[in-house]
């Protein structure tokens, strides 16, 4: 978990960087590989370093690859090639490096440019490819993702050309362009002499000729929006927002919403990908257990509870005395505000001690009394709080 890529990356920080270039290309690739070794035991393959890592593989280093459909319905990569190194020779010759993947065996093939040779060829040891598909957001085209940015690249690249037309604006206005007859002596500089003839016509003296800036803020007013459309697209306007947002509350609601759900279904994605990786790695490490769950957040609505509850509380004593109705209503939405907070806080700290529950049975019983006692304390904090109690009381 700490050194996930052997390149010193723990696993977190690999999943977030996956997931940012699947935003940015559409959809990723993860290889869990292992190396090669002659060990015999566990003890020695510890000894010798020897266990499966993760590799990130970007789109274009993936040349071809294969779903097929078995028996049972389901769809399985069967064939993948990936491009793994391109190496100069000279200054006019390179070598690639691909190496295929087949569920029987694995292909080492070196290209040059015109010639194709086999380098090696090894048993795949656990009888499938050990990719992990990791899409942006799903394709109906199985092994493609749809990118996040597909659309705002094409406003940030419109963006980059308005300025450019903004710089070369201000560039030709603060310096004019001087119209003299091919006769007239003139320089350039800040104060030039010009030199007429006494007997010139008043229509051919020379002057400046200079554009007009009014077209700036045309531009800028464009970029504007082209700005508050990338904000749309990504549904981030309510969280980019730097300047008065005249949205109504429920527009700005509705807005997160949207983010909410987008952000949830890419929960869903990476928990998949994250149970797809663990079966790899448990098929890798001989291990029986194949039934892993990863659990992420499935809502990420930003909701400040504590401060509706501070809200709540401070209207109570005087909205206590309209009717006893609503006085039933407003305790029980109090007390649901309290628990709510209160579980948010302590979720993380839920999570963890069932993960460390499942295996309880398989540790030593000093470290399964310490985890027993820290679930019985959190419990006893529950009880104490008394919303269970509250809520009873008021439903």
């Amino acid at each position: 978990m700490k050194d996930a890529n052997l390149d010193g990356q723990n696993f977190n920080s690999f999943m977030r960087e996956a997931q940012i270039w699947s935003s940015v290309y559409g959809h990723v690739w993860i290889m869990l590989d292992k190396p090669q070794s002659s060990a015999g035991t566990r003890a020695e393959e510890l000894d010798q370093e020897i266990r499966p890592y993760v590799t990130l593989i970007t789109p274009e280093n993936v040349y071809d690859w294969k779903y097929e459909r078995m028996p049972s319905g389901r769809h399985e990569l069967t064939y993948m090639k990936v491009r793994e190194s391109i190496n100069r020779i000279d200054g006019t010759t390179t070598e690639t490096f691909f190496r295929i993947w087949y569920k029987d065996r694995i292909e080492l093939v070196r290209y040059n440019g015109s010639d194709a040779s086999t380098v090696e060829v090894i048993d795949n040891p656990i009888g499938k490819i050990p990719a992990v598909h990791l899409p942006s957001n799903r394709s109906i085209v199985r092994g493609m993702g749809v990118s996040d940015i597909s659309d705002i690249a094409y406003m940030q690249q419109a963006i980059y050309q308005e300025l450019s037309e903004i710089e070369q604006l201000i560039r030709i206005s603060n310096h004019p362009t001087l119209v003299k007859t091919y006769d007239t002596d003139a320089s350039a500089g800040a104060g030039a002499v010009i030199n007429i003839s006494d007997d010139m016509d008043a229509g051919l003296r020379p002057y400046q000729m200079q554009p007009s800036g009014a077209n700036l803020d045309a531009i800028r007013a464009s970029i504007t929006d082209k700005i508050e459309s990338i904000n749309r697209m990504a549904h981030m306007g309510a969280v980019r927002g730097t300047e008065a947002i005249t949205q109504s509350g429920v527009a700005m609601q509705t807005e997160f919403q949207m983010l909410n759900a987008k952000l949830s279904e890419k929960a869903d994605i990476l928990e998949l990908a994250e149970e797809q990786l663990w079966q790899l790695w448990c098929t890798w490490q001989g291990h029986p257990l194949h039934e892993v769950e990863i659990d992420y957040p499935d809502s990420f609505d930003i909701r400040d509870y504590d401060s509706e509850l501070d809200s709540y509380s401070r209207h109570e004593p005087a909205a206590l005395s309209l009717s006893p109705c609503f006085e039933r209503s407003t305790k029980r939405l109090l007390t649901l505000y309290s628990m709510t907070a209160f579980l948010l806080s302590h979720t993380r700290r839920l999570r963890q001690l069932q993960r460390q529950s499942v295996t309880l049975r398989k540790r030593r019983k000093s470290t399964s009394t310490t985890s027993t006692a820290d679930w019985l304390r959190l419990t006893k904090c529950v009880r104490r709080s008394g919303l269970t109690r509250s809520l009873a009381a008021t439903s």
